[in-house]
């Protein structure tokens, strides 16, 4: 199994780390859903989605 980085070329999903939380998307190892690229090229939770859900935050307003 290839633990490819991010920005690497890649053919199919399991190709990119998971533990760096990467998906193969266009065949270019990318950050997973609900994740974002910071300036030191890893992968990092997008901070809105591990604070609330939206859907949840209008439903008690």
């Amino acid at each position: 199994m290839v633990n490819k980085t991010l920005g690497e070329d890649c053919l199919l999903p399991a190709e990119c780390s998971q533990s760096m939380h990467l998906m193969c998307i266009s065949r270019v190892c990318q950050c997973d859903d609900g994740y974002h690229k910071t300036g030191n090229n890893t992968c990092v939770a997008d901070a809105a989605k591990t604070e609330y859900s939206p859907g949840i935050y209008l439903f008690y307003k």
